[in-house]
């Protein structure tokens, strides 16, 4: 909740040479804290650090909104913001006030509007990430807005990072103690840039500063087969599995996701923690008796197709590209090539989601990719080509 953590964590910072707050500042705001979880009015003293009566004056017209839902109220807590922000210029506090307050537009689907932080067109989400850079700019150690990026970044999984994201994960690993979630983050920037020994040694060392062992285990299984190490990502993978934790199993039915319906995947959701192991290996075991496969070849198949779909068949630009429906458009193709248009209907248009994930609405891959995840590469391609200048086609 925005409200009474974040004044909680106001107080604490009090102890912060960047706070500018005295001890009676400290304790008014955790006595603001009991006023608004009680549902009290929210009023700060005019005695009151001038920073800090802004903070509070601003938290108070979020509370207002949520309440009311009044557009005014909220563009009012911003302008608050943004006064603290003008009296501190240092300071990280008013920016990742105004980010958190952003979020809450986000999750509350309000329409976008240009503002004292937003410009036009500029979704709330890509505003408070870009608010968090600006802040950790300030105070490149400021442990709530890093801990408030890691929570937007780790659930998109290999969506590709915007230049601020990508600068604050930069900036992360300059300090002495690096949140162990953006080292993740940035390890999947890499595998995208195809940098991949890179982001194995960064994956690993990810898992050495005690990052969950099963998520880690999954994408340095999918990082290993990258680089060609088939045995290594197979056997990666199973370890992940043997070593299961509440965390990756969000992760490998994320993985799952890919090849199996939402509506197949409730006997994985069945499964006890201890039983999903047996459960995966009876899911591979079988895809491999279907096929007369040997032992494990589907889930190398499957590794190998994740691979070269995030390699080739990514979305561009997913963050402002709102209204993909589709690779290709056909037009005065054959009624073979032309009836395809129901296949790729049929697919999903976004990929596997986890829980949390604030860019759920992005497309990852287009359809080659779904295609290509699930059926691996085609038997033989085809092209729709202009006329040539007599009027025919060529091939």
């Amino acid at each position: 909740m925005l409200t009474a953590r974040t004044i909680l964590l106001l107080a604490a910072a009090a102890i912060s040479p960047l706070s500018a707050q005295s001890p009676t500042d400290a304790r008014l705001l955790a006595r603001l804290e009991a006023a608004m979880l009680s549902g009290d009015p929210v009023v700060a003293p005019r005695s009151a650090d001038g920073t800090v009566r802004n903070l509070v004056d601003g938290l108070r017209e979020v509370d207002s909104w949520r309440r009311t839902g009044r557009r005014g109220d909220v563009e009012a807590a911003l302008a608050y913001f943004n006064a603290a922000a003008s009296r501190q210029s240092g300071w990280p506090w008013p920016r990742y006030l105004a980010a958190r307050t952003h979020l809450l537009l986000d999750k509350a689907d309000a329409p976008v509007l240009a503002s004292v932080y937003q410009r036009p067109n500029e979704s709330h989400l890509r505003v408070a990430i870009r608010l968090l850079d600006d802040a950790l700019d300030r105070d490149s150690t400021f442990i709530p807005a890093r801990e408030l990026l890691a929570a937007l970044l780790l659930p998109s999984g290999d969506r590709e990072l915007d230049n601020h994201s990508r600068h604050s994960v930069e900036r992360e690993r300059t300090l002495a103690q690096p949140l162990v979630e953006l080292q993740i983050v940035r390890a999947r920037a890499l595998r995208t840039k195809r940098a991949y020994r890179e982001a194995l040694a960064e994956f690993e060392a990810a898992v050495f500063r005690g990052g969950d062992r099963s998520l880690l285990a999954l994408e340095r299984a999918r990082t290993l087969m990258a680089l060609g190490d088939t045995v290594a990502a197979i056997a990666t993978y199973w370890n992940g599995v043997d070593h299961l934790t509440a965390t990756g199993r969000i992760w490998y039915r994320q993985d799952l996701g890919w090849i199996v319906s939402e509506d197949s995947l409730a006997s994985f959701d069945a499964e006890p923690l201890e039983g999903v192991g047996l459960w995966l290996q009876r899911f591979w075991a079988e895809r491999d008796a279907a096929a007369a496969n040997t032992p494990d070849q589907r889930l190398r198949h499957h590794l190998a197709r994740w691979v070269t779909a995030h390699e080739r068949f990514r979305v561009p630009s997913p963050s402002v590209n709102s209204y993909f429906t589709r690779f290709w458009y056909i037009a005065g193709g054959t009624d073979c090539i032309a009836s395809a248009t129901d296949l790729v209907d049929s697919l999903p248009m976004f990929p596997p989601m986890v829980p949390g994930d604030p860019r759920f609405r992005e497309p990852l891959l287009d359809h080659r990719g779904l295609l290509w995840m699930r059926h691996g590469a085609p038997i033989a391609r085809t092209a729709v080509v202009a006329p040539d200048a007599e009027g025919s086609r060529r091939n």
